[in-house]
């Protein structure tokens, strides 16, 4: 397996939102960074819904949660576009592994995970902000769990207040 050094920066994840509050904390380094022994390296064998992966890592085979966010209920309209978006999220990877900073688990055995996507332009995305960003997820109770909880959370703040995704339609029907 080819080993990708991870220095998990959000800077990517957050590049749409020059001049917030979440893109100013990235820039005065308050992102929680990791290092390389906090960081281990999970090939993306199938996506399961829009927070759920199955990943392969030196011969075992794991459910993964993206830490800190809620996917979107069964019957919720945008379901299936947050399964397309963390397809094409994990996709990115230019040899199909991908950086997890383990968390714990949940109690249904997943390991909970910040998940970051190095890129062939030599960026990284944090797949959990950049859910929540896009509006495809809600921030979940548990988030402060998470090493880059603020983020997320700003994400999700980011995300209201343009009107994307989820927000789009609170937006709508209010």
């Amino acid at each position: 397996m080819k080993t990708v050094k991870l220095l998990p920066v959000l800077a990517v994840a957050l590049s749409s939102l020059t001049g917030c509050a979440v893109s100013n904390m990235v820039q005065r380094g308050e992102t929680q960074r990791f290092t390389e022994q906090q960081t281990e390296y999970w090939a993306v064998e199938t996506i399961e819904d829009g927070s759920n992966f199955v990943g392969r890592s030196e011969g075992s085979q794991e459910p993964i949660r993206l830490c800190g966010i809620a996917a979107l209920g069964l019957d919720h309209p945008l379901r299936e576009s947050t399964k397309t978006k963390l397809e094409q999220l994990l996709g990115q990877s230019s040899d199909g592994i991908v950086g997890v900073v383990p968390v714990g688990r949940d109690s249904a055995g997943y390991l909970v995970a910040e998940v970051f996507v190095p890129t062939d332009k030599g960026e990284e995305i944090h797949v959990n902000s950049r859910m929540v960003l896009d509006g495809l997820a809600y921030v979940d109770v548990a988030v402060n769990d998470c090493p880059n909880s603020v983020v997320i959370a700003g994400a999700e703040d980011q995300a209201k207040e343009a009107g994307v995704g989820v927000w789009q339609e609170a937006e709508a029907s209010e």
